[in-house]
């Protein structure tokens, strides 16, 4: 299955294989508290189902218990990408902007439509409108994807390059189904201002992208220049 594996010495992404996943969705979390013992409880949870993908990396509910999540006030600054926080951007009760830099922008990678229809593969960063449709389009097949039980949709965020040079993280939507199933992408950056700043999306079918075209998305994501 195709996933995004963020590199550890630079802000970039590379397409591999995702290990087998569970047929049942994870519990669901208790509410989030600001700070309190539901909210840890929930991290715990989520960090549970998340591992199961990556049984020998490091322990995902160590990584996110005491961290902020962006669950708590509005404007509090997400330490850990956790499933709640995202699918919370991704239904929209939590605003983009949130994670997203004006300045940046995000960069996409796409093999997707918003309909999930397959098309030749478009790259590049997106900049206000553009990056607002753009989301807009991951927002819609996301929501697609998760309801469709057949093929097993999971939301899982692996937070263990937030420990490398420089911090990064992803949350990703992915199907049991690794011959008909497409998957998605929330990649992250450690960022002083917001916390987590929201870096780059993949939008794929199950074939991989051309070599050249998944390239320019990894230096894209790295590069330091942005919209202006």
């Amino acid at each position: 299955m195709r996933r995004l594996a963020l590199v550890t010495t630079v802000v970039a992404a590379a397409l591999g294989c995702k290990s087998s996943k569970p047929t049942a969705a994870p519990p669901t979390p208790p509410a989030a508290t600001d700070g309190g013992v539901a909210l840890d409880a929930a991290l715990a949870v989520d960090a549970e189902a998340a591992a199961i993908d990556d049984p020998g990396g490091p322990d995902e509910a160590a990584l996110r218990v005491g961290k902020r999540a962006g669950l708590g006030a509005p404007d509090e600054r997400p330490e850990v990408a956790v499933e709640a926080f995202a699918q919370g951007l991704l239904d929209g009760t939590i605003a983009w902007s949130r994670v997203v830099d004006p300045g940046r922008g995000v960069v996409e990678l796409r093999t997707l439509d918003g309909d999930s229809h397959v098309v030749p593969a478009v790259m590049g960063r997106r900049c206000g409108k553009d990056a607002d449709a753009t989301l807009a389009m991951l927002s819609k097949a996301t929501a697609t994807a998760l309801g469709n039980a057949a093929l097993g949709y999971r939301l899982a965020c692996d937070n263990s390059a937030l420990t490398a040079s420089p911090p990064s993280a992803v949350c990703s939507i992915d199907a049991d189904d690794d011959q008909n199933g497409f998957g998605f992408d929330l990649v992250f950056v450690a960022d002083p201002a917001r916390g987590l700043r929201l870096a780059g999306v993949t939008l794929l079918d199950a074939t991989p992208p051309p070599p050249a075209v998944a390239d320019g998305f990894d230096a894209e994501l790295g590069a330091a220049t942005g919209c202006n």
